[in-house]
């Protein structure tokens, strides 16, 4: 999920992703809590995925970050709004999905 923050109580939602969620794991945080806030998010009309092991979904976010910000920053263009941009042979929708 990614949004802009225009205050405390407006953020804008941009990409329409799920949520990853596990537990924490220095706190040891039982599943079914990090089941109980994905539901919420779930029944707030997101979306949400609970992962019993978050490292997989982390070390993605990790990749993406890693690509898609460096591509964000040599485009000079906002993120939000550009990665998921595949109207044009310059949008960087492409790039990152190839």
């Amino acid at each position: 999920m990614s949004g802009t923050r225009h205050s405390d109580t407006h953020v804008q939602y941009e990409l329409d992703t799920a949520t990853w969620m596990g537990p924490f794991e220095p706190t040891k945080t039982p599943f079914a809590m990090v089941q109980e806030a994905a539901d919420l998010l779930r029944a707030s009309g997101l979306k949400a995925v609970a992962l019993e092991d978050a490292r997989p979904a982390q070390w993605s976010k990790t990749d993406f970050q890693c690509i898609g910000e460096r591509c964000v920053c040599a485009d000079g263009v906002a993120a939000q709004f550009s990665f998921g941009a595949e109207n044009e042979f310059g949008d960087l929708g492409h790039l990152l999905r190839a």
